[in-house]
């Protein structure tokens, strides 16, 4: 069966999700015309160059199995706001087997998950404390981009001279242990988890936990 975004994987919209799943930004205008065809759009940082922090490092497709668990965590802010369901439209999810990895590493290093994920996943804590992990169900078939989390900084890019280092610091993931792989899974989502050319939600609500502590 083919999957529901499978049209963010053929023509432009394969460039334009690739990008984000990548680091980068798109301007809202996505594209413009020129001679040699449609052109992605992307912001720039202070430096001129383009804007890239976190993301997957070389990104490569990945199918997702329906019936599996899938996870995500998300913030103290978010799930007092909108609640732990806000979190299936979200497009970053994790595996069962790399969510039990971090849990192993929390009791080795007697750490909250909270706490190792978001350094093992790259996420700088202007993003999010990573407070609440969220599981779901896929019931309808999905394609992700997959891979290791990309070095990421708030607010600017990990490589501009300009960032300072005290300011802006850089989180690069955990090195010297297995690799957490992350999934992107591009669509325009709209409820929770329903994208635009589902007629159900491709997530499905298991449970929740707290594990900032």
């Amino acid at each position: 069966m083919e999957a529901e975004n499978e049209h963010c994987f053929r023509g432009v919209g394969r460039g334009y999700w690739h990008a984000i799943a990548s680091g980068l930004r798109p301007t809202p205008e996505r594209f413009a015309k020129s001679p040699d065809g449609w052109r992605l759009l992307l912001e720039k940082d202070t430096d001129g160059h383009a804007f890239q922090s976190g993301g997957i490092a070389n990104a490569s497709e990945y199918k997702l199995m329906v019936g599996r668990y899938y996870y995500r965590f998300i913030s103290t802010r978010q799930y007092r706001t909108r609640g732990a369901e806000s979190a299936l439209s979200g497009r970053w999810w994790l595996r069962n087997e790399d969510v039990t990895v971090l849990r192993h590493l929390a009791e080795k290093w007697s750490e909250s998950l909270a706490v190792v994920a978001g350094r093992a996943l790259s996420i700088p804590s202007e993003w999010g404390d990573c407070a609440w992990l969220v599981r779901a169900r896929l019931a309808r078939p999905m394609r992700a981009w997959a891979g290791i989390g990309g070095a990421a900084s708030a607010g600017i890019s990990p490589a501009n001279e300009a960032r300072v280092p005290g300011n802006q610091p850089v989180v690069a993931g955990l090195h010297g242990l297995d690799p957490i792989l992350q999934l992107f899974v591009p669509g325009d989502i709209h409820q929770a988890g329903r994208t635009q050319t589902s007629n159900g939600d491709p997530f499905r609500f298991v449970d929740h936990e707290q594990v900032l502590h």
